[in-house]
């Protein structure tokens, strides 16, 4: 995981104030690299999930409530990861926010998390196709007509009569 102090500053603008030697791990970048420009940080976010992340840091700041966020992240490799992040607020007294947060990469939680669901969705197709099966027999079973049978053991001696004319 990766450590970082993250701050907005009363007039919108934002920084890291430092990050712990997990921030590579995570995004592939320096903690200095992080440091000098924040932007990198938020340009790796999924672009379906960029909105929800800042969405989720705003409602932080203005009630400060702990920043809970799960989002995807792009790696400048192109490596998709699942960040898992929670930051403590407390106010600044020039009027910015201070996170004290830690992110996680969760991509294997998130994948262990997904495979039932496909298990289950293969599932429900095959039990589907069974039934289909099912129902396809018997309605084969019921427009069918049934083959007339000749008894023959001991009480029918001797060789098959012939099939009868029309």
């Amino acid at each position: 995981g990766a450590l970082c102090p993250y701050a907005r500053r009363a007039d919108g603008s934002d920084a890291l104030l430092s990050m712990s030697e997990g921030c590579f791990g995570l995004f592939e970048i320096t903690a200095d690299e992080a440091g000098r420009d924040v932007g990198r940080l938020w340009a790796q976010i999924h672009p379906d999930d960029l909105q929800g992340v800042a969405d989720s840091v705003a409602h932080s700041e203005r009630t400060l409530e702990p920043w809970l966020a799960r989002y995807r992240n792009i790696t400048p490799s192109g490596k998709q990861k699942w960040v898992y992040a929670r930051g403590m607020p407390r106010r600044l007294p020039d009027g910015g926010t201070l996170w004290t947060s830690i992110l996680f990469d969760v991509s294997e939680r998130v994948q262990m998390e997904e495979q039932p669901k496909e298990s289950r969705a293969l599932l429900f197709r095959a039990q589907n196709m069974a039934a289909l099966g099912q129902l396809t027999g018997g309605l084969a079973h019921d427009f069918t007509p049934p083959l007339s049978v000749t008894p023959r053991g001991p009480e029918t001696p001797g060789p098959l009569p012939p099939p009868p004319s029309h």
